[in-house]
């Protein structure tokens, strides 16, 4: 089995890391925030994910300009987020928590983003200082619409589909399950399988990582501020 992680935000306040930890999963994405909605428990479920020794990633939910806010002030926030970790001491050896780069979630579907859009966006962050990991999207999202390049929008590929049914982990459905295939020339790093894992009493998102295990925190975290800078 590949390995497995959650991504996390203000709706699953409560889950302890721990539990994620004791469930054999190996890394968390944080939600930073949502358009310039500060994440309240960002810094929180990051200090604890990084204090139970999984690699700790974040993301952005990008919002259309025409929804209220240019992405230069979203990705303001998503700045002051990161910037909060320097205060999110983890107590013993783990220390302070890593500033990871940020995950571009394309998702929203008010005004749809388009490829130059999601560019504008890792230039936003660019301009932040601010690493940008890849780009979270779903496949239909982009259905007769051309797809960012790399060189437009840097690091991985974080795929959405929930097939369900799966006899694995968390109802995995397996590495030959077509959801692996390559998009628009490029083979996802991350595969969310489901939106109704379960850890206590706590319904999350399931994630399945694919590539090199010497890679999985790399990718997860993206390129940190120090590394940019």
């Amino acid at each position: 089995m590949p390995p497995f992680g959650v991504d996390v935000s203000e709706w699953q306040d409560g889950l302890p890391m721990s539990a994620v930890a004791a469930a054999g999963l190996r890394f968390a994405v944080v939600r930073a925030c949502d358009g310039t909605h500060r994440d309240r428990t960002f810094a929180s479920h990051a200090a604890d994910a990084h204090a139970h020794g999984l690699a700790v990633g974040a993301y952005w939910f990008v919002r259309h300009p025409a929804e209220g806010t240019t992405f230069a002030e979203q990705a303001r926030v998503v700045a002051a987020q990161l910037s909060s970790l320097a205060d999110a001491q983890v107590p013993g050896p783990a220390g302070h928590v890593p500033v990871p780069g940020v995950w571009l979630d394309v998702e929203t579907t008010a005004h749809r983003l388009s490829a130059d859009d999601v560019a504008a966006a890792a230039a936003a962050l660019d301009d932040e200082g601010v690493g940008c990991a890849g780009i979270y999207t779903t496949r239909s999202y982009w259905r007769l619409r051309r797809f960012p390049t790399a060189d437009q929008v840097p690091g991985g590929l974080w795929l959405a589909q929930w097939p369900g049914g799966g006899a694995g982990p968390f109802g995995y459905p397996g590495d030959d399950h077509p959801a692996w295939r390559p998009f628009r020339g490029r083979r996802p790093d991350v595969w969310q399988f489901t939106e109704s894992g379960r850890i206590g009493e706590i319904t999350v998102d399931v994630n399945a990582y694919r590539g090199a295990p010497d890679r999985l925190r790399g990718v997860v975290t993206g390129p940190s501020v120090s590394d940019e800078g």
